[in-house]
């Protein structure tokens, strides 16, 4: 570096300051573009996330709102159709019960035995239980009970989710209205669960646990006993409820893509659900595993609510509400993905449009670097230009400088240097030739002045030399030199101002190289005093003075 020379190193100088400048400013900019880049990614994703969330948060909510109301609704509706069976058997036991009180209002007709009547033709029928015989009073009871059809076929005609009407008496008749005319010999009414339980509840309809009944039907079923004279109980009036008919009416539902319904009875039994449409599942609280039992347990506990379980591998919600009447639950399963599915496809969209934008933002940062390196490189090759322009500006005038210097030192004195001031204003011509010109000039113009006064004041003649023709002693020879000395002060002052004035000009005539040369000799040489020796001693030139006037090159002054 130091033998680099002065231009170079100024050109290093502004190369290094300007393209570090230059970089730093580029690496700034794409940094701070990158980071804007992470942060837009980055608050992209977040707002997927957030908005994905947030819907899905939003549709769970809404969903749950919604499907625990049509549970509700559903199990509602289910009761309705259930109370209406209900309030039908009431009536048709409170008929019973008239026949009954009356018995002597009524004529009767005979009835058909079970296995007298065809196939799938509703119509009433009877059989008796094991060990009753056929008595007069059974005769006469069945007289009786010949009426009931007036009442039972209608309610079973106009309402399709009966499966039969039956009843069972105290002395063992068993009449039934139905299209069924299956035998069992063995059967018999009062053994039956449904004619139990009723018997300890008098004149209270009952719904009866979920069973198979003697024809393989999976029915459910709602009795109440009909009493005769003395509010005493003379049988049950019963109805059979099948699953099929609830399927179709109640439970055959969809709910979205993928929802369902089942229903659960008092014991937990699933008692109509459509995938077990063949099957009857009489304990699925101990079959189920895992969140499902968790959730079927929760649903036997509370009237009305949601949870969620895993069926068939897939989550889903599980709303489920309470059969007044029956006390049954009604499930609605609908699975969770599908609720939130438009979050889903939403979040879907936003991802697409996230990783679109990513990619035009990358590319745009590629054309950005690019172009940043262009332009870099471009400024760079500028910067180089114009550092060369300006080192030349800051070198070129001090290698002219070192180039005249160079040349006056080797005796060239008529070299001139322009320069300007420190303001940069105004052009100047400096010459050595004339600055020492100048300079001997006044001590030329004032030299003569010096030496009359030194003389003048020592009191002493000026004497003649050796070889000179005259010669003044004494004061005369004082007087003389005094006033020639003022005249010649006077020529000398006014030669002065010209040589001055000329001075200025700097135009240097080659005649008057002589006389420079004697006047540069005369401000190299101090005035000393005459006794010291001679001021000019030298015999091999002659001064001119400013006069042009010559002077005796023998003479000594001293």
């Amino acid at each position: 570096m130091r033998n680099l020379k002065i231009g170079t190193k100024i050109l290093a100088i502004i190369l290094l300051v300007s393209l570090f400048s230059l970089f730093f400013i580029s690496v700034v900019s794409y940094t701070e573009m990158l980071n804007l880049t992470r942060y837009s990614t980055d608050a992209n994703t977040q707002l997927s996330l957030n908005s994905s969330d947030r819907s899905q948060d939003a549709l769970k909510k809404q969903a749950e709102e919604y499907i625990v109301k049509i549970a509700r609704e559903q199990a509602m509706k289910s009761d309705t159709v259930l109370l209406d069976v209900q309030r039908q058997v009431t009536a048709m036991g409170e008929y019973m019960t008239s026949l009954y009180r009356q018995r002597a209002n009524f004529n009767g007709k005979k009835i058909p035995r079970v296995q007298d009547t065809e196939m799938d033709v509703p119509a009433a029928k009877y059989m008796l239980a094991p060990g009753v015989a056929h008595t007069a009073a059974i005769e006469q009871e069945l007289a009786l009970l010949s009426n009931a059809e007036y009442m039972l076929a209608p309610i079973y005609k106009n309402n399709r989710i009966l499966d039969n009407i039956y009843l069972g008496t105290l002395s063992g008749i068993s009449y039934r209205y139905s299209p069924y005319n299956t035998y069992n010999p063995d059967y018999d009414p009062r053994q039956r669960d449904w004619y139990k339980t009723a018997m300890t509840k008098p004149e209270t309809p009952i719904w009866v646990d979920t069973y198979v009944d003697t024809y393989g039907t999976i029915v459910v079923t709602n009795a109440i006993t009909f009493n005769g004279t003395g509010d005493k109980p003379q049988g049950v009036l019963a109805t059979d409820i099948t699953l099929d008919s609830m399927k179709e009416d109640v439970i055959s539902m969809k709910i979205g893509q993928t929802g369902y319904a089942f229903m659960l009875d008092n014991l937990g039994n699933i008692i109509a659900h459509p995938k077990y449409s063949e099957t009857f599942n009489t304990e699925p609280l101990k079959t189920a595993t895992g969140d499902y039992l968790k959730a079927l347990e929760e649903i036997m506990a509370n009237p009305e609510g949601l949870t969620t379980a895993h069926l068939d591998g897939k989550l889903s919600y599980l709303a489920y509400s309470k059969l007044p009447t029956t006390q049954w639950s009604l499930v609605i399963v609908v699975e969770v993905e599908e609720i939130i599915q438009p979050a889903l496809d939403t979040q879907k969209h936003i991802e697409e449009y996230t990783a679109e934008a990513q990619t035009y933002i990358s590319s745009t940062l590629r054309s950005v670097l690019i172009r940043l390196v262009i332009v870099l490189a471009v400024s760079a090759m500028a910067i180089l230009v114009f550092s060369y322009l300006v080192s030349r500006t800051i070198t070129n005038p001090i290698k002219l400088l070192l180039k005249k210097v160079g040349q006056i030192g080797q005796g060239d004195l008529e070299v001139q240097i322009v320069y300007f001031n420190v303001a940069g204003q105004g052009r100047h011509n400096f010459s050595a030739c004339c600055h020492l010109r100048h300079r001997f000039q006044n001590r030329a113009n004032h030299f003569p002045t010096w030496l009359n006064c030194r003389n003048s004041g020592n009191g002493t003649s000026e004497s003649h030399h050796p070889g000179t023709d005259n010669a003044i002693s004494g004061n005369k020879g004082d007087v003389i030199r005094h006033t020639n000395a003022i005249a010649h002060r006077k020529k000398v002052q006014k030669d002065a101002t010209a040589q001055t004035n000329s001075s200025r000009n700097c135009h240097v005539q080659p005649q008057e190289q002589r006389w420079r040369i004697a006047k540069l000799a005369f401000l190299l040489v101090d005035f000393r005093p005459l006794s010291k020796g001679p001021l000019l001693a030298s015999s091999d030139f002659y001064l001119l003075n400013p006069g042009n006037q010559r002077v005796d090159k023998t003479r000594q002054l001293g």
